[in-house]
């Protein structure tokens, strides 16, 4: 019995299981506000990172939407894209599929992270994620909305409402 839970949650965290879901065809229009300065997404990409969590200390599967200011940022170069500051919206599957045409629900733990070299300033409530299309064929597009509701941290200002054409780059081990 202990054997098949183990396999259980070894199979819960692997790949993100293949997803071929909806008709969404928005560009990417993101904008908000990142530390009380203006932030327009040029691109977009979304991966699933599976690696430990700290708290409790787990294996975990998370979808990261990222979303770029800089224009033509391929999988390719998402480590190094990540030098410059960017936002990102993880959403924690554990090798669950995601639904198509509705908010995420609240049962999956998700956060909106504002992100610069070092520091990262994430928030939790109000926030949402649509997927308008899911597709884990290679080098598709994924495509959905984003919200997160105007907050104020340390005295600097956090939003962005919009969405997003990001490209798949697949399973990555953290």
């Amino acid at each position: 019995m202990r054997l098949l839970a183990g396999i259980a949650i070894a199979a819960a965290v692997g790949a993100y299981p293949a997803q071929h879901q909806g008709t969404g065809k928005q560009p990417t229009t993101a904008a908000g506000t990142f530390a009380g300065k203006p932030f327009v997404a040029h691109s977009a990409l979304v991966a699933y990172d599976v690696g430990k969590s700290c708290c409790p200390e787990k294996t975990i599967g998370n979808v990261d939407v990222f979303l770029f200011e800089r224009a033509g940022i391929s999988c390719a170069k998402l480590e190094a894209a990540k030098s410059a500051h960017f936002f990102s919206y993880t959403v924690e599957a554990d090798g669950k599929r995601l639904p198509v045409g509705r908010a995420v629900p609240s049962s999956f733990f998700q956060q909106a992270s504002f992100n610069v070299v070092g520091l990262t300033t994430g928030f939790q409530p109000g926030v949402s994620i649509t997927f308008s299309r899911i597709d884990t064929a290679a080098n598709a597009l994924w495509h959905g909305s984003i919200s997160v509701p105007p907050n104020t941290y340390n005295g600097k200002h956090y939003s962005l409402k919009g969405t997003f054409a990001a490209r798949w780059c697949g399973t990555r081990k953290s």
